[in-house]
């Protein structure tokens, strides 16, 4: 068990260019940013809808905004970071959508960053299970340290 505080979370996440935070992005974000609507498109048979994301004031979050397309069916195709001063630090694609688990999910999605072009990382997913059961101490302190089978 390893325990991250909260100023770890935008640390490389294995050496990659995504963060811990990345990997563990909950829906924090709806009531944490406020949004706005800049622009409705169609791309690949679906609506496309872009948004601005702008951090309320008191919420500890790095960035200063987030520019977000996200289809229609909630798949996220396209997340830029700004830090404060306004200036896009890294974007993360989302290059291919395939059907996991009954629903649409990003199976390859590249995180870049501006410090070093040319250099990304891309994670694939090859498989997902959605809407299992996990048992309530499974992610219990005591059960971390001490697993039970």
């Amino acid at each position: 068990m390893i325990q991250l505080p909260a100023s770890a979370l935008t640390q490389s996440w294995m050496g990659s260019d995504f963060s811990y935070d990345d990997m563990t992005q909950t829906e924090d974000s709806v009531d944490d940013y406020d949004h706005t609507l800049l622009e409705t498109r169609r791309s690949g048979g679906q609506n496309l809808y872009v948004i601005e994301s702008v951090p309320k004031r008191g919420k500890p979050i790095v960035w200063g905004k987030l520019i977000i397309a996200i289809r229609e069916d909630f798949v996220i195709m396209r997340q830029d970071f700004y830090d404060q001063r306004g200036v896009l630090v890294r974007s993360m694609t989302t290059d291919r959508v395939s059907n996991i688990g009954g629903r649409p999910y990003p199976t390859v999605m590249t995180m870049t960053t501006e410090a070093t072009p040319g250099e990304w990382t891309r994670m694939t997913t090859i498989s997902a299970e959605f809407n299992i059961a996990i048992p309530n101490y499974l992610f219990t302190r005591s059960n971390l340290q001490n697993p039970r089978n």
